[in-house]
């Protein structure tokens, strides 16, 4: 297998899977971020392999422009698709473990953060569930996250940030892992598996 992306320009009816090769022997959610592209026939038309991923690529969804956004949480990545099909420069929105986003019609994007606590919460770190791969801290903390809400200008400034109720979900260690805003952007649901 070639990783060379072949990504066609979005049309509608297209179904877009992320679906990282998980080849990394060392730890279970690492491995070459890739998206699929399925007609709608489920035919597969084209695959991106994603710049600057190293785990589980997730959280894909269309901006109101039909950019497409994805995140590696493990990795700090947010990932820009123009609706061409190629991966565009991505903003540096801070190191912290996105993976979803919802876009306001005045161009400000809410990006939940997936990971929340510390050690002391990671209920996978032993016993017969551990995970197979290592949470990283945020820099210069021993935390993994605060599993915040945070509201940047489409430049990627940050506006505010909304702190949460999240309580690690089963393993302990999950914040938002994903949104969703109503048609009329006066609610803005966020979830935790």
């Amino acid at each position: 297998m070639t990783n060379e992306s072949d990504l066609k320009p979005f049309e509608n009816g297209d179904i877009l899977a992320a679906a990282t090769i998980l080849n990394n022997p060392d730890d279970d959610h690492a491995g070459d971020g890739r998206i699929i592209q399925y007609d709608s026939n489920l035919n597969v038309k084209g695959t991106l392999w994603t710049k600057n991923t190293t785990h589980l690529v997730q959280g894909l969804k269309f901006d109101k422009a039909n950019n497409l956004w994805a995140f590696d949480s493990q990795n700090y990545s947010v990932i820009k698709v123009a609706a061409n099909g190629e991966q565009i420069e991505q903003i540096n929105f801070g190191d912290r473990s996105f993976s979803n986003v919802c876009f306001s019609d005045s161009g400000h994007l809410y990006l939940g953060e997936h990971l929340v606590g510390d050690e002391s919460n990671n209920k996978a770190l032993e016993g017969p569930r551990k995970l197979g791969t290592v949470l990283p801290f945020m820099p210069d903390t021993q935390r993994y996250g605060d599993g915040n809400l945070y509201k940047f200008s489409s430049e990627g400034n940050l506006l505010e940030t909304y702190e949460t109720e999240t309580h690690g979900g089963m393993p302990g260690f999950l914040g938002i892992t994903a949104s969703a805003m109503d048609a009329d952007e006066s609610k803005l649901f966020i979830f935790q598996n």
